[in-house]
């Protein structure tokens, strides 16, 4: 599940013996967050100095965020000038993917330790949005290692949602709750309609 106090609070009162997961993309999704929100701090001190320095910062966020093997020449070079033009920048960089290296083990005793170093790492680092997202991480971390043990993800649940919201708009002129259901039952369960056409 997503890491949120309501769900945590909701499964630990309902079925405080389970094991909760939380999902690959969303724990990610704190430390690309804590990423931009370093590259913004970056933007507004550089920008009190030089518009140009601070114009090459907010340029860089799709760089920034995307996996290395999806850059382009051109986003590579430019995170290989940002080591020595922007230190600050490149240590949040470095940050994430060594985090997203972790999330990719298969031994949870090792995993887990590489987190707690990563989270000291984190806390070093002078960043404030990285202390805080390893803060949060620390909080969670046995919910977190439970990811490298089960390899569980909402990513299933969560693209059904996605393609039953688009079946509800298509469905706008039903008049019924049952055609909708209907449709969302002929479009997701892999059914495979064969109708036979009769002539007269």
């Amino acid at each position: 599940m997503d890491i949120s106090e309501a769900y945590i609070q909701t499964a630990r009162r309902y079925i405080p013996h389970a094991q909760i997961v939380f999902d690959r993309f969303h724990v990610r999704k704190l430390v690309s967050d804590a990423v931009d929100e370093t590259r913004r701090e970056e933007w507004r001190r550089l920008k009190k100095i030089s518009s140009e320095a601070a114009a090459e910062i907010k340029g860089l966020r799709y760089p920034l965020l995307k996996n290395p093997w999806n850059l382009s020449a051109e986003q590579s070079d430019r995170l290989s000038d940002l080591q020595k033009d922007n230190a600050r920048l490149y240590r949040a960089y470095l940050l994430k993917e060594r985090f997203a290296s972790i999330l990719d083990r298969r031994q949870p005793n090792v995993a887990k330790k590489k987190l707690k170093n990563w989270i000291s790492w984190a806390c070093r680092s002078r960043l404030l949005a990285f202390v805080k997202t390893a803060r949060t991480i620390r909080k969670h971390l046995d919910d977190i290692v439970a990811y490298v043990r089960f390899r569980f993800t909402n990513s299933t649940a969560e693209g059904l949602n996605n393609t039953v919201r688009l079946l509800t708009r298509r469905a706008y002129g039903f008049h019924s709750a049952e055609a909708v259901i209907g449709m969302v039952m002929l479009c997701c369960t892999g059914i495979q309609l064969s109708p036979v056409l009769k002539t007269l």
